[in-house]
């Protein structure tokens, strides 16, 4: 089977207060730098992470952050709503977020379905979009091994990704893991943040 080939970034917004309001610590130039470091290192199958009802987030907002993101051309994009569990930090202050309502988050939604649609990324599930061929559930029906991240370091990460081969490594499951878990480790990825997917692993 393949090695790792569809690398996954979490990108959530363009906008810096809406990425601190996220408690996230990338910029969305740290975003762009990880995109072109894994495009130089190899990647030809790329999916961003991308959330909308987050806090101070606007239609406007929503719109710049798909725009610039698929000035990138990613093969898929992952759109998901931001939902406020019980017991977390945004729940004790629910009432002092700046958050769109149900109408609006709605609306956004909608309007990214057919935004991302215009630029070639169909919806495949309620919250997946891809490219023709790059759909998710393709992917893992033919044991594809999908790497995930959050945030990004992209200048640091292209040479080690060229130096491990991950679009090329061969190695059997446990070996796999320990050695991905070391190689995020060594850039400040916390290990948690990596999943890795496939019918064989």
């Amino acid at each position: 089977t393949a090695g790792i080939n569809r690398l996954s970034i979490g990108l959530q917004s363009v906008r810096e207060n809406e990425l601190k309001l996220l408690g996230r610590l990338h910029s969305f130039a740290d975003f762009e730098s990880t995109f072109h470091a894994a495009r130089r290192a190899g990647f030809e199958n790329i999916s961003v992470d991308v959330m909308f009802g987050i806090p101070e987030q606007t239609p406007n907002s929503l719109s710049e952050t798909l725009d610039e993101l698929c000035s990138l051309s990613p093969e898929h994009v992952s759109l998901y709503g931001l939902k406020i569990e019980d017991g977390t930090h945004f729940a004790r202050h629910a009432d002092s977020l700046a958050l769109p309502d149900e109408d609006t988050e709605y609306e956004m939604y909608l309007s990214s379905v057919k935004k991302l649609s215009r630029f070639g990324l169909e919806r495949y599930e309620i919250s997946n979009f891809a490219k023709d061929g790059y759909a998710m559930a393709y992917a893992l029906r033919e044991g594809l091994k999908i790497c995930v991240i959050s945030g990004g370091r992209g200048e640091m990460l292209e040479n080690r990704l060229k130096l491990l081969g991950v679009t090329r490594m061969y190695l059997d499951c446990m070996d796999k893991v320990k050695a991905m878990e070391e190689f995020f480790s060594d850039y400040g990825i916390n290990a948690e943040n990596v999943i890795y997917m496939g019918d064989d692993i």
